[in-house]
């Protein structure tokens, strides 16, 4: 049995909620179980004695780990990053 997007959008609120994202700057939909993630991606945890490079890596670790949660979820088909300030081209995430 199919399961609605509406049961899916719960489970992605879910996982959305249970990372260090800002969730205030993301917007999120499902339609036919592609999942669409837009808005502006950023980390709540204090990254300000940190290096450029340092926090990147902790904004793609997070990504990462979300992108994988959210590939778990039962009858997810797709994920869609359309994101301001980075983008996933070729597998590989980069600021823009």
């Amino acid at each position: 049995m199919m399961r609605s997007d509406f049961e899916i959008q719960k489970e992605v609120r879910r996982e959305l909620s249970r990372t260090s994202a800002d969730l205030e700057k993301i917007q999120f939909s499902v339609t036919r179980g592609v999942v669409y993630l837009a808005g502006e991606f950023r980390v709540q945890t204090p990254l300000r004695n940190l290096t450029r490079q340092k926090r990147f890596e902790v904004l793609v670790g997070t990504l990462i780990g979300l992108e994988k949660r959210l590939a778990l979820i039962r009858e997810v088909v797709d994920i869609c990053f359309n994101f301001t300030n980075v983008q996933k081209k070729g597998g590989f995430w980069r600021l823009t």
